[in-house]
């Protein structure tokens, strides 16, 4: 555990810019493995990089500099010529960075706590890693330790219940207004980056088809037609409107795109027994304020979302102690099981040798594979491999341990 190590760029403790330039280190692994192992032999490391911090993981051999200087020496040679972030990266050492690693997967170091993507995006770092041969044993146990202590604080407090962030509480009124629809008709009312993340989140749902509106038709026949959505030009949409279940905008208009009226129209086109929702995710608003009092409308703006969203912050606050004194005893668990010699380091030797055996089975095929048209080293082929491998390997350890586990000259059941 002493030869663990950890820097990290974080937003608010450096500067947005400077994240924003560590960030671009992402997509250069391959030369950082080469800067850490031809540099200080480290082998075993993984990247993370997100939108509030780009950290570091590695396993020091002896008398490697600090993390800081590492990070910092690391980003002078992989991006020369690029502007370097002005402060130094934070360090940790030892216990002191599994304690941070572990905070951060449990999402109580992120901007907004409970934040649920951050341990997806640590195990998605983790399994790209492993998949370019960065993790062996330190990092694979240390990193069980911190998945299973953030999975207690996620599973056993109330730190994640109640949507923060706007996409996800947007996300919970269009699943509540689509619920029992077997065909959504949902239209987005602006092309630029916001409003593609919105579609980016419906076209998730098998039941949704696409309205895609702009002020210019052509921009939206352009993008509509990547995500298979209907193009309509704003004026002649609000004229003559089709049958809506959910209204989406999230258009730059200095003033109100969606008046009374036009609002009226969408609703008689609309008419059902649910009224047609309109939520309105732009600033300055798509649609007037007096757009709420029309019959068959459920108006939803960004202030609504607002306060919703700080009284789940309040409520997330509030369990945040709760959530720091089990991830203590969570941490002070880690720490007597880190202090122990593994009972069972067979366990890991078969680990390795399946995994081993699976990538020289994948060596063996990689003509016969090519030959029925499958790319073998595209991300897709490559990430379904790696996964039904550790799934195979799952099921062969677990019934190991049970044998090793089971009195002797007894089979465990």
């Amino acid at each position: 555990m002493e030869k663990l190590a950890v820097a990290t760029w974080r937003i608010p403790k450096a500067e947005v810019q400077d994240v924003e330039r560590a960030s671009t280190l992402a997509g250069s692994e391959e030369a950082l493995a080469r800067f850490l192992r031809d540099t200080h032999g480290i082998q075993e490391f993984i990247l993370l990089s997100t939108c509030q911090r780009v950290l570091l993981t590695y396993v020091a051999p002896p008398g490697t500099p600090s993390p800081d200087a590492v990070l910092s020496a690391a980003f002078a040679l992989v991006k020369p010529g690029f502007p370097a972030p002005v402060a130094p990266p934070e360090a940790f050492q030892g216990f002191g960075a599994f304690e941070h690693l572990a905070e951060v997967t449990a999402s109580l170091d992120s901007l907004v706590p409970g934040e649920a993507q951050i341990l997806g995006q640590m195990k998605a770092a983790y399994q790209e890693a492993e998949a370019r041969g960065h993790v062996g044993k330190p990092l694979r146990r240390t990193f069980s330790l911190i998945f299973k202590a953030a999975k207690r604080i996620r599973s056993d407090t109330a730190l994640f219940r109640g949507k923060v962030s706007l996409l996800p509480l947007t996300v919970e009124f269009l699943e509540a207004r689509m619920q029992g629809l077997e065909r959504a008709e949902v239209a987005v009312v602006g092309t630029g980056e916001f409003g593609q993340r919105v579609l980016d989140m419906l076209r998730n749902y098998p039941q949704v088809h696409l309205h895609l509106v702009s002020r210019e038709l052509t921009r939206a026949a352009e993008l509509g037609s990547a995500y298979r959505a209907t193009p309509h030009d704003l004026a002649a949409f609000l004229q003559s409107p089709p049958r809506l279940d959910i209204l989406v905008l999230c258009s730059r208009a200095d003033e109100p795109l969606v008046t009374v009226a036009d609002a009226a129209r969408l609703a008689v086109a609309s008419a059902s027994s649910r009224p047609l929702l309109i939520v309105d995710l732009a600033m300055p608003r798509n649609a007037e304020e007096a757009v709420r009092d029309v019959p068959g409308v459920a108006l939803v703006q960004l202030d609504e979302l607002a306060t919703i969203s700080e009284r789940n912050k309040a409520d997330r606050h509030k369990e945040l102690k709760t959530a720091r004194d089990l991830l203590h005893r969570e941490l002070e668990a880690a720490r007597v099981a880190l202090q122990k010699p593994q009972e069972k380091p067979v366990i890991l030797d078969i680990q390795e040798e399946m995994q081993a055996a699976a990538e020289e089975r994948l060596r063996a095929a990689r003509e016969m594979l090519a030959a029925k048209g499958i790319d073998v080293d595209s991300p897709e082929f490559q990430f379904w491999y790696q996964q039904a491998v550790k799934h195979f390997t799952h099921v062969a350890l677990s019934h190991t341990k049970r044998r090793l586990r089971a009195p002797e000259g007894r089979d465990a059941a």
